[in-house]
């Protein structure tokens, strides 16, 4: 076995098959593993023409996906959290009694704090 048939016989194996100016391209289950998607999620955004990595229509029905654009994608959708206040915001007046009211419990939620804290 020469080098050349080597090299394709571990693509294959990989699903990789690196571009002549050095741009590597994967077949969907890799592109799947890399972001950690379901292939009937996948399915179902590329259908609806939902938010995914740009793709290449190689045939009617395969779909190749170049790996610097897996990770451009994937940092498009960091999040960084932002820090969460420790208290509450001051609710105006005293505490009423009786049943919170609808801004005491959007507050609550928002800042997490009330009974089991």
């Amino acid at each position: 076995m020469n080098q050349s048939s080597s090299n394709l016989k571990n693509n294959f194996q990989n699903r990789t098959a690196p571009d002549a100016d050095g741009l590597e391209t994967v077949d969907m289950d890799t592109m799947l593993r890399k972001i950690g998607m379901k292939r009937q999620t996948a399915l179902n955004r590329l259908s609806l023409g939902k938010d995914m990595p740009p793709y290449i229509q190689v045939s009617e029905r395969r779909k190749m996906w170049f790996v610097s654009d897996i990770k451009q994608w994937l940092e498009s959708r960091r999040v960084v959290p932002c820090p969460r206040p420790k208290t509450p915001p001051p609710l105006s007046g005293k505490r009423r009694p009786g049943r919170p009211t609808n801004a005491e419990i959007a507050a609550r939620r928002q800042f997490g704090w009330g009974k089991n804290q």
